[in-house]
């Protein structure tokens, strides 16, 4: 659908009503590219990513023709390889990260990692529409998935050797193929790069966390008279761990949303009476490391050192969390920053075989670990008569048992390491011919990757066994039978019939952590998986003017690509091992297992339950592109049509098209018009399509139960029925270059994306929230304690499904003006150069089922931001501005980044999304501020006798902004603030050094 007039205006009439106005009319830089530009003049092309007048044919990312004067209506961003050095001297994914229509992407500088996640992985994520709906490439050529996905890791990348990346935000499906659906991240590599480079850099935040070190050489020799030429480079960085403390004052206050008990049926709730108070000093209501009594005649007992003390409790309280009292607070773990460590090494050489024809290879491998933490675990007891650890000063009277809930905050998260290696080779040929007048460009390539990721879930807890040492028995001579155990010591229950079952017993009033170590080896155990994929393909590509046509060459694109993707995923045997099983074999008659310590689904541990995974898939690929230029310097201006169509096979759902239409039209030499419509897919991964069940950790609230907030277990699992992703794309917009302001362009672009048949996983939240919504298929996906519609959920069966549709609306926005100071004047010197990138949001929808509103999530900002989505926020506006000045060896780059506000949760405080007769969830403060960023770089380059020497030294978040209070839903690790939007880590400074030879 396309964007109306009155949604333009709506944007604009927005635009003027924000400080993110200020964005535009600072607005700012050029596409400098970095090549051959005196370092007092850095280059600044036009906005758009070509330029009409060069001479010689150019490469065009979002378009498989390459001609000269050809002008793509794609909106394509490109930014160069001195700018991201500029932005950020840390990594690809943090210099990119300003870019605004990059949103979401997916990189170690979170802390809490869920068991699935994989936390050394940095991915791009255009438009938060996800990372396998972006096509990320090296040089136009796809990468070998980093995991079971589709997208690849871009710390993975050479980035010495990155000359420019090209940003094309609009579906290019037509073009490249699948995945492109919001657009295509290309890396173009420096293949000219000259010399001999070696950079290092140190960096740490102003509260002396955090360091970072980054070491790097590249290097370029032309040899067998410039017939032949070899670049390469090897890199490494490091980087620390930043953790919350009182240097971070907004880390204290222990935020977050609880749910509030004064709603009832009696006294629902209301403005005045909101279901969720967002409240400081927020503590675990559920658990204590020494054990909680939260039920019957004993309840609010707790155990310290072993001993019953009353347990405290807060305002607010609830069987999830409280305000104050005795509890206990988990945030202080959860890692702002997770630490990094990483090597990457690159070759490629090419060579001249005639001055027609050119063959190349290339080769790399990268290698990086980060070990991070996952939630908590917790345990819910039941302690019977007769336990040789229950304290003497407890009063048990007659009970039978009595229910112990432990939070193991002593324990910590469960401690995950990760380590992943990449190896991609590339081999080729490409080249041109002449076809009578017209010159004919072709490649042909073949790529071999392989990717490896391996988790390790250090202290994993194992269900069945920690329920199996709680339950201890003394030996006497009326229980000790044929069991050999003397009499008078502590065993478990089940030992004293199977005496070889290894069970070790535990004193489960004291924190885990303080039991013996032969207790702690029989019940923590070492989960992991190891995931290997293999790529290969091959693609042939020509290109060339076919005839000259009535207002100039008519130019076409022709190729074809085969591509084969093969995934195996090997895992621990504990996590594969059916509990039913196990339990027969070592713990036959055990009390007080719960349910979802006992479920159908393979695994024993408390997260991760790896599955193994063997499977693959091919892809076959043909595609035609044409350009038609329909007027050349007419009475009402130039024109050119560009149309492509691609038809892809998949061994796994069959054939589907993809194609585009677009239209340029310059009016004037002043104004470009742009528009396209695409049609683009995604087919399913392996992931997707494949996994076999397995058990994650997720936090859920229930409204059945007064929206308590809840630690439970859900099953994610693949479907082999999946069919691919369509997505319907518009793109209109305007590039304004007025004569005789040569340094100045802008261009605005709005877009509109619909994608049909989205690839969706049932969350836990959404099957709760829509079994009490009355769609009675999600009901049956949720399983509850003693089968009791009042019980608590112990487990929620999720699966993928061509299930949702997605629609989101948006304008871009870029500027960029660059001058000499002497033009302004004659006693200034150096040259300023300003751009501007600005993003506002109007749609995004995310349908719920039938029956039930679509939600719009655009301007919400929560952490998580959608509960329910798995969407970590969409601000309506965020953009970038930045000033770079340059004068003899001196550079200085400012640059201020708007990270907009928004609503928590879009959903409270209204019933526009509600099902017919739901009653509106409130909260106290749904409103989240904005951030403005401010970076700073300074560096001088050297002359005379130190030529090609470069110091730099960069400031991040200058003036030390706290992010704004936005605390994470109910979890074992709270956060508080939404560490996918707004800067964590504070001030932080990085020093370094360059030397060209």
């Amino acid at each position: 659908m396309t964007i109306a007039k009155g949604d333009i205006r709506t944007g604009f009439r927005a635009c003027a009503s924000v400080p993110a106005l200020a964005l535009m009319l600072a607005a700012t830089a050029a596409h400098a590219q970095e090549a051959q530009a005196p370092q007092d003049a850095p280059a600044a092309p036009p906005v758009e990513a070509n330029s009409e007048d060069s001479a010689t044919a150019i490469v065009v990312t979002g378009t498989r023709i390459q001609a000269n004067g050809y002008t793509q209506p794609t909106p394509v961003t490109t930014v160069s390889g001195d700018q991201l050095t500029l932005s950020s001297p840390g990594s690809l994914s943090q210099s990119l990260a300003p870019l605004p229509a990059l949103r979401l992407s997916s990189n170690p500088q979170g802390g809490q990692v869920s068991s699935g996640n994989q936390g050394a992985i940095s991915q791009l994520n255009l438009r938060g529409l996800g990372v396998n709906r972006t096509l990320v490439l090296l040089d136009g050529h796809r990468l070998t998935p980093a995991n079971t996905g589709s997208a690849p890791d871009i710390n993975m990348l050479p980035q010495m050797l990155i000359q420019r990346v090209d940003v094309v935000t609009g579906g290019a499906s037509a073009a490249y193929g699948s995945d492109a659906v919001s657009g295509v991240v290309n890396f173009i590599l420096n293949r000219n790069f000259r010399g001999f480079r070696v950079e290092g850099s140190a960096g740490v935040s102003s509260r002396g966390d955090g360091a970072s070190q980054r070491l790097g050489a590249a290097f370029g020799v032309h040899l067998l008279d410039n017939r032949l030429h070899i670049i390469g480079s090897a890199e490494y960085y490091n980087r620390g761990a930043v953790y919350p403390s009182p240097q971070r004052g907004w880390t204290t206050g222990h935020y977050l949303p609880l749910t509030n008990p004064a709603v009832n049926a009696n006294n629902p709730a209301s403005p005045d009476n909101p279901t969720f108070i967002i409240a400081p000093d927020a503590t675990v209501a559920s658990g204590t490391p020494g054990g909680l009594i939260t039920s019957g005649p004993l309840a609010n007992t707790q155990f310290i050192n072993g001993q019953p003390v009353p347990f405290v409790g807060g305002n607010l309280r609830t069987a999830g969390f409280m305000q104050g009292g005795d509890g206990v607070w988990s945030g202080n773990i959860a890692a702002l920053s997770l630490p990094l460590r990483r090597n990457v090494e690159f070759l490629q050489a090419s060579f001249d075989v005639t001055d027609h024809v050119e063959l190349f290879v290339s080769g790399s491998h990268g290698y990086q670990d980060a070990p991070s933490l996952t939630q908590i675990t917790s345990q819910n007891f039941t302690i019977f008569a007769g336990n040789p650890f229950i304290p003497a000063g407890l009063n048990v009277g007659g009970l039978a048992s009595f229910p112990l809930s432990k939070f193991n905050l002593d324990v910590g998260g469960s401690q995950i390491d990760d380590t992943g290696t990449n190896w991609e080779f590339t081999a080729g040929a490409r080249g041109d011919f002449m076809a009578g007048s017209h010159r004919w460009r072709w490649d042909v390539t073949y790529q071999n990757g392989r990717s490896t990721y391996q988790r390790r879930l250090l202290n994993n807890i194992n269900q069945v066994n920690v329920y199996n040492a709680a339950d201890s028995v003394t030996v006497t001579p009326q229980n000790v039978g044929s069991s050999g155990f003397a009499i008078g010591s502590i065993v478990c229950r089940t030992s004293l019939t199977n005496p070889t079952n290894g069970c070790v017993p535990i004193n489960p009033f004291i924190p885990l952590s303080q039991n013996s170590p032969e207790a702690l080896d029989y019940i923590f155990f070492e989960a992991w998986f190891k995931q290997a994929i293999r790529q290969q393909s091959v693609q042939a590509n020509i290109s060339g003017d076919l005839a000259q046509g009535w207002a100039g060459p008519i130019s076409v694109a022709f190729g074809a690509e085969y591509r084969r993707i093969n995934t195996t995923v090997t895992s621990d045997p504990l996590s594969q091992t059916l509990p039913a099983d196990y339990i027969a074999q070592t713990a036959a008659g055990i009390r007080g297992l719960p349910s979802s310590a006992n479920s159908p689904n393979r695994g024993l541990g408390a997260f991760g339950n790896f599955q193994p995974l063997d499977g693959g898939y091919n892809v076959k690929e043909v595609f035609a592109e044409l350009n038609l230029p329909l007027l050349d310097h007419s009475a009402i201006g130039s024109a050119e049509l560009n149309g492509a169509y691609r038809y892809t096979d998949y061994s796994t759902s069959g054939g589907v098209s993809s194609w585009k239409v677009g239209l340029v039209w310059d009016p004037v030499n002043e104004l470009r018009l742009r528009a396209t419509r695409s049609r683009d897919i995604r087919a399913p991964n392996i992931v997707e399509l494949l996994s076999p069940s397995r058990q994650q950790g997720t936090t859920i609230t229930d409204p059945f139960l007064g929206n308590a907030a809840f630690a439970t277990a859900r099953f994610d699992q693949g479907n082999p029925n999946l069919t691919p992703e369509r997505a319907d794309t518009w793109t209109a917009g305007i590039v304004f270059r007025p004569r005789g302001s040569s340094g100045f362009s802008a261009s605005i672009d709005a877009y509109d994306i619909k994608i049909h048949d989205a690839i969706v996983l049932l969350v836990a939240q959404d099957v709760v929230n829509n079994c009490f919504n009355g769609l009675q298929d999600y009901c049956s996906l949720i399983t509850r304690a003693n089968n009791s519609p009042t019980g608590v959920i112990t487990g929620i069966n999720t699966t993928y499904f061509n299930g949702q549709e997605i629609h989101q609306r948006g304008i871009d926005f870029e500027a960029s003006y660059r001058t000499s100071l002497s033009a302004i004047s004659s006693g200034l010197n150096g040259n300023l150069t300003l751009r501007g990138l600005l993003n506002y949001v109007d749609k995004y929808s995310l349908s719920q089922g039938p029956g039930v509103p679509a939600i719009d999530k655009a301007g919400e900002v929560g952490a998580p931001a959608s509960g329910s989505s798995g969407i970590y926020g969409i601000p309506h506006w965020s953009g970038t501005i930045s000033a770079t000045y340059a004068n003899r060896g001196f550079t200085a780059y400012l640059q201020g980044r708007y990270v907009g506000g928004g609503n928590y949760d879009n959903t409270f405080n209204t019933g526009r999304y509600n099902a017919p007769g739901q009653p509106i969830t409130y909260i106290n403060d749904n409103h989240i501020s904005g951030r403005f960023y401010t970076d700073l770089t300074l560096r001088h380059d050297f002359s005379g006798s130190l030529s090609g020497l470069q110091i730099f030294g960069t400031v991040e978040n200058l003036f030390d902004v706290d992010p704004p209070i936005d605390p994470s839903r109910a979890s074992t690790l709270p956060t508080q603030t939404n560490g996918y939007l707004y800067d964590t880590i504070g001030r932080r400074f990085t020093m370094g050094a360059r030397i060209n030879f």
